[in-house]
């Protein structure tokens, strides 16, 4: 390891100098013209000793020359469309496919029960899941797209929200899902394979 970012000696470390730090490892990780794979990403915040999402945010805010609170608004922002097709699910949405079933379930939850789950946050998680994608039949892509995966996000980050974490530690979750969405996207375009047990897993 080169160093405990996390909890040793960078702690006392200046933001700024923390970013630098590992902006200069990522570019150093990084074969010419290409991207750290999720291995990678994941070997370089084990031998930095840091979260996945730093080394993430890292890269986001070299690349994109941005700074650590803009990279965090960007990943939020990227979920703005997908939140307000959520509520559209939770409220009056009639999907084409899925009929109300997000009214319903949202409905079904209330008071501390759950309709689909015994656990509270995983229910969440997938009544989102569900009235993002009631959501998205009535404002967003008709027909659907098919690929499910931006609504499981959208669905996990409502159940995030709702556990009332910080921002900041919201932001480099969204980062992370982002990232993840990202390798998810460009399988599909690869392989020719529609992954769907990705965005249903």
């Amino acid at each position: 390891r080169e160093g405990n970012l996390s909890e040793g000696g960078y702690r006392q470390m200046k933001k700024e100098d923390f970013w630098n730090i590992i902006i200069a490892a990522v570019k150093k990780a990084t074969p010419a013209g290409k991207k750290l794979t999720l291995g990678e990403i994941i070997a370089l915040a084990e031998r930095l000793d840091v979260r996945v999402s730093d080394i993430v945010i890292a890269e986001a805010m070299d690349v994109h020359a941005l700074g650590y609170n803009e990279v965090l608004q960007a990943v939020l922002d990227a979920f703005r469309f997908n939140l307000l097709a959520l509520e559209v699910g939770l409220t009056r949405g009639n999907s084409f496919l899925l009929g109300t079933i997000g009214r319903e379930l949202a409905q079904a939850s209330g008071k501390g029960k759950t309709a689909l789950i015994g656990d509270r946050f995983i229910d969440k998680a997938l009544v989102s899941t569900l009235a993002t994608e009631v959501g998205n039949h009535e404002v967003g892509l008709q027909p659907c797209a098919g690929t499910g995966d931006s609504c499981v996000y959208t669905g996990l980050l409502k159940a995030l929200l709702e556990t009332r974490i910080s921002r900041e530690r919201l932001g480099h979750l969204a980062a992370l899902i982002v990232k993840i969405g990202l390798f998810f996207k460009e399988g599909k375009k690869t392989t020719g394979c529609n992954m769907e047990g990705f965005g249903a897993g």
